[in-house]
């Protein structure tokens, strides 16, 4: 799937308002997804004005997780949707440069670089950046899980 325009979230993730750290798809690929959020002052993970580095830390897990997510929201009925639970099992890097403040909108970009299908799970190995403009706030490589529950 290629789509170059904008997705709403909740067709590829499960999570949900407080936990919902990603507004729209605007691009993704079978091994590549960029994502919006806007940061808003009555969020989780706000201190002082700024979104926190846990805030950054999830933003990128769930943007990461989109592209693995296609293979079980997309090509799945609807029946299939709440089985999946997905999870960070390892960050293997994660550097945090800036804080967005509160009112900013975060691009963020993610790419897949190893996949490992099992017959009730998926573990992938991510790298992701967090930008605004051209500018780099934070770099993570992590490994997520999604699990199947009905598969």
């Amino acid at each position: 799937m290629k789509v170059n325009q904008q997705i709403n979230i909740q067709q590829f993730l499960p999570h949900r308002r407080p936990m919902l750290f990603v507004d729209t798809i605007i691009w993704i690929e079978k091994t590549y997804v960029e994502a919006l959020f806007t940061i808003k002052l009555n969020q989780l993970f706000i201190q002082d004005e700024y979104f926190t580095e846990i805030g950054l830390l999830e933003n990128m897990a769930q943007v990461c997780s989109t592209i693995i997510g296609q293979n079980y929201f997309i090509n799945f009925s609807d029946l299939h949707k709440g089985d999946v639970i997905g999870f960070i099992s390892t960050i293997k890097t994660a550097e945090i440069l800036r804080l967005p403040k509160i009112n900013q909108t975060i691009t963020t970009k993610a790419t897949l670089l190893e996949v490992f299908d099992y017959d009730e799970f998926t573990i992938s190995l991510m790298e992701s950046k967090v930008m605004i403009d051209e500018e780099v706030f934070a770099t993570s490589t992590m490994n997520l899980m999604l699990q199947n529950h009905k598969k």
